[in-house]
């Protein structure tokens, strides 16, 4: 073990008798007599063992110890020290540099900050849909996912460039699967992108796409409902966590779903069914439908929706911080810049995808079946 006094905790203000440290979260005020603590926290660089550290301060080993362990407790410290299961590049490590320092935010003397990037290296994420989720793999690509596949099958528009930022004026024309591996490709040449020119048509068609995927990105809109009920069954099936979102008029939406744990989407259409008498008319009004010049989204909405996406996506990947609730959809309002609902919804027994008699089609059930569910329970209350 090096102990190493954590960067971005500094700078450390030293006022009479005492140190304080930290000036965005919590603030620590520690005694500094005769500017011991400081001196020994200088010590703390990430260069010296506990027996060293023990040598220059004139303590014993146990004493160093006890200073680590307090010190670690209200997350100053680090392990400096290298860990041979943790196998980042010079070049990586030097890509990565913000990466790593803002998972130092999450180390401490036993998880390293490289743990958390090292799990990003070893993931694959599909992302559906290259169109405004096309930021997303982007985004992706900066945070070092190791292998990406992404999924579309429609041209670059200039229409599309007001939000696309990931294609160019060049890109008119060519199908976005081909110029999004292009352009990822050339943000970082060190991970794998494999791109699928498909128009989705059920849930069958993505089983092969996302079979080896560790967690799924959703950002096909259209057609209405019908293709989120695809993704959802295709996801249960596979066991596959996914995260999902769109725009409204004046409204972010995003939701994490984790398949077989919490409830899926079939169980929110079935829950609003029932908690809403108006719902059931804005499902089929919207169900299998596809809208032409309807789309609203304007870059800065779109970067926010990748934000919260791709911050959700990496918490579940490396594990840094508990991610959002699942099955709960978080709606943030583009006027007021904040989020002003929060829906949540249970697994369902009765839920033909995920619950106890479930379909042995990975298809979805038709429409009208998932309606009938919906009316029989609230027969039976």
């Amino acid at each position: 073990m090096k102990p190493k006094f954590k960067e971005i905790m500094k700078p450390i203000v030293s006022v009479d008798e005492s140190i304080r440290i930290g000036f965005e979260g919590e603030i620590f005020d520690i005694d500094n007599p005769d500017n011991f603590t400081l001196h020994m926290l200088d010590q703390f660089d990430g260069t010296k063992n506990i027996e060293e550290l023990a040598g220059i301060l004139d303590m014993s080993v146990e004493e160093v110890l006890e200073a680590v362990e307090m010190f670690n407790e209200i997350g100053l410290l680090e392990d400096a020290d290298d860990d041979p299961k943790i196998v980042l590049t010079p070049e990586q490590k030097e890509r990565y540099r913000a990466n790593l320092t803002y998972f130092s935010n999450y180390a401490d003397i036993i998880t390293k900050r490289e743990s958390y990037q090292e799990k990003l290296k070893g993931a694959t994420v599909a992302v559906l849909g290259l169109g405004g989720a096309s930021l997303d793999a982007a985004c992706l690509a900066g945070l070092g996912v190791g292998k990406i596949i992404g999924l579309d099958y429609d041209t670059v528009d200039i229409s599309n460039l007001n939000r696309q930022f990931l294609y160019s004026e060049n890109n008119i024309g060519q199908l976005k699967a081909d110029a999004a591996l292009q352009r990822i490709k050339e943000l970082n040449s060190d991970i794998e992108m494999e791109v699928v020119n498909m128009k989705v048509m059920n849930a069958e068609g993505l089983m092969d796409v996302l079979k080896d995927a560790d967690l799924v990105i959703n950002g096909i809109d259209s057609p209405g409902i019908i293709a989120s009920r695809w993704v959802n069954s295709a996801c249960t099936a596979l066991n596959i966590p996914f995260l999902q979102g769109g725009i409204s008029n004046t409204n972010i939406i995003w939701e994490k779903i984790i398949p077989n744990t919490s409830g899926c989407y079939d169980c929110f259409l079935i829950h609003f069914l029932r908690v809403d008498p108006y719902f059931q008319h804005q499902l089929m009004a919207l169900y299998n439908q596809t809208f032409e010049r309807r789309n609203t989204a304007i870059a800065p909405h779109v970067a926010l929706l990748s934000g919260f996406i791709i911050s959700e996506a990496a918490k579940i990947i490396s594990g840094h911080e508990a991610s959002i609730p699942a099955s709960t959809s978080h709606i943030f309002n583009t006027k007021t810049i904040e989020i002003t609902k929060e829906h949540k919804w249970d697994k369902l027994p009765e839920c033909p995808t995920c619950g106890n008699k479930r379909s042995l089609s990975v298809e979805p059930v038709d429409i009208q079946e998932l309606l009938s569910i919906s009316k029989e329970k609230e027969m039976m209350v």
